[in-house]
């Protein structure tokens, strides 16, 4: 049985505490502090797994502008670390091609807006999913700030690789209502399309 004031559950007896425990609310603070501080822990959460997080992130519309932020912080840090390391080596740096790298950033949230929409399409043809597109868009590209681990040395792009692909498999599941496998199958199999294709894109154009 379950107590209706404290909630726990118990069998013959109970001893209640009398205090109700405490429940994240699923709704965003009127009140922020500091936003970009707020948002960034935000993402963390939906990184972990946070199941309130997503879905109050998802009726955000403040994730989706915070969340395109840190995506486009994630992407760019790789590039100017790579720039700054080589510069420091000595190695003498195209201008043309370091334009061309930073241009192709925004294509780059283009690309994972097309392969978010070919998720959602694939979890609602395959998997019965129920879900809408733009609550989804909020809670994955808030949770990009995994894409930042990519500065760490040796590990980082593993890291950010095996973390975007847990941050679609979470958000899918809660927010899609598909089985956790199903999100699984579904972020690795579109992952892996994506990451062959662009290979085979830039092997052409080099």
């Amino acid at each position: 049985m379950i107590c209706a004031v404290c909630g726990q559950s118990y069998g013959l007896t109970h001893n209640c505490s009398s205090i109700a425990p405490q429940v994240e609310s699923e709704e965003a603070p009127s009140k922020i502090g500091f936003p970009p501080a707020y948002y960034f822990m935000q993402g963390w959460k939906i990184v972990f797994w946070d199941d309130t997080a997503i879905r109050r992130n998802s009726r955000d519309p403040n994730a989706l502008i915070y969340g395109i932020l840190f995506w486009i912080v994630g992407a760019t840090m790789p590039l100017l670390l790579g720039f700054a390391l080589a510069a420091a080596s000595g190695l003498k740096l195209d201008p043309q091609k370091v334009t061309f790298s930073l241009a192709m950033v925004p294509a780059g949230i283009l690309i994972d807006f097309l392969r978010y929409g070919i998720c959602h399409f694939l979890a609602k043809k395959l998997f019965g999913g129920t879900g809408t597109l733009m609550p989804l868009i909020r809670a994955l590209l808030l949770g990009s700030v995994v894409s930042w681990l990519a500065v760490v040395p040796v590990v980082g792009a593993l890291l950010a690789g095996i973390g975007s692909t847990v941050v679609i498999m979470v958000v899918f599941e809660e927010l899609d209502h598909i089985e956790r496998m199903q999100a699984f199958l579904l972020a690795v199999g579109v992952n892996i399309a994506f990451f062959v294709l662009i290979y085979y894109v830039a092997s052409a154009m080099s």
